[in-house]
């Protein structure tokens, strides 16, 4: 009885290891989630000026796109807060991804 209890514990000690070391590496992931969808939403609202149905429905699929609501969106971007080295790559993430679907356009 013992031994089970011991294992289950060195069980959730491994697990709880392994959920807390693949947070902290998802952030840039993260980020860059955030980066692209926010070049993506430039980008429709340049190229749908004027036309605010256009930009509405857009929007939603961008958003459906990257498995993300408004709401959530916003929470992550405010979560950013006032550190420049974050937004600082968000922004170099985002000019990259603008300049990707600039080009995409052109052809």
């Amino acid at each position: 009885m013992r031994q089970a209890k011991e294992n289950k514990i060195v069980f959730l000690l491994v697990f709880l290891i392994f959920l807390f070391a693949n947070c902290g590496g998802n952030s840039n992931v993260k980020l860059e989630r955030l980066a692209k969808v926010y070049a993506r939403l430039i980008f429709t609202s340049q190229l749908y000026a004027g036309l605010p149905d256009s930009i509405k429905s857009r929007r939603k699929k961008i958003f459906n796109q990257f498995h993300l609501t408004e709401a959530e969106y916003f929470k992550k971007l405010k979560s950013i807060k006032a550190d420049a080295e974050t937004w600082n790559h968000f922004f170099d993430v985002a000019e990259k991804e603008l300049n990707k679907m600039k080009s995409k356009k052109r052809r």
